[in-house]
């Protein structure tokens, strides 16, 4: 099987590849990095909408630049993963990749001791897979990840690792990040950045 696999991301890559082993996989990512936001959007629906907006527009993007080619026995694949925290009750806060030039790394510590440690969050994941038939499928899924209460103590030396560049939410839980999970319900490919479980639902068909 062929795949296109609209994103940068070299985690989706390698779980594709993971998934795949045998299959011919080639990257081509949205034109653009800009995406839309979830500045301003705190309700859970309205989240999850955006999530599956933004997908569906890297999936526009991708299918724009390829649809001219030979797709026979291809599947185009394109996602969105992000990390929510409850900041009150029936309130959401999206909080995306911590930004480069923060030297001391403030702004993650600041998720880790307001947003994430002793508590629960989400990780929320929206896919758009274009079948060889040209069905799309698309949806949304959810993994809740629990931080420990004592992360205080790692802090110092897992900024250090520079690890959090380019991670959402500041943390790989297939990294040194897993020191900090507790408890994780649901898929945690997802949380890594491509949920599997989803993927071969909707290929279970071609496989």
């Amino acid at each position: 099987m062929r795949w296109i696999l609209g994103s940068r991301s070299p985690r989706r890559l390698e779980l594709l590849k993971s998934f795949d082993p045998q299959g011919d996989i080639r990257r081509v990512p949205p034109r653009s990095s800009d995406e839309m936001e979830f500045e301003g959007l705190h309700h859970w629906d309205e989240i999850v909408e955006r999530s599956l907006l933004i997908a569906q527009t890297k999936y526009e993007d991708v299918w724009e630049q390829v649809a001219q080619e030979n797709l026979e026995n291809t599947l185009i694949l394109c996602g969105d993963t992000t990390v929510l925290c409850e900041t009150e009750p029936g309130s959401w806060l999206a909080i995306g990749q911590p930004p480069v030039d923060d030297p001391q790394h403030q702004v993650l510590r600041n998720w880790l001791g307001q947003f994430l440690a002793n508590r629960t969050h989400r990780v929320l994941s929206s896919c758009v897979l274009r079948l060889t038939s040209g069905e799309l499928r698309q949806g949304s899924i959810v993994t809740n990840v629990t931080f420990r209460p004592d992360v205080e103590q790692w802090l110092d030396w897992y900024v250090s690792l520079n690890e959090s560049s380019g991670r959402a939410g500041g943390y790989a839980i297939q990294g040194v990040g897993s020191i900090f999970v507790d408890k994780i319900e649901g898929s945690l490919s997802n949380v890594i950045g491509l949920p599997l479980e989803l993927i071969a639902e909707w290929t279970a068909c071609r496989r």
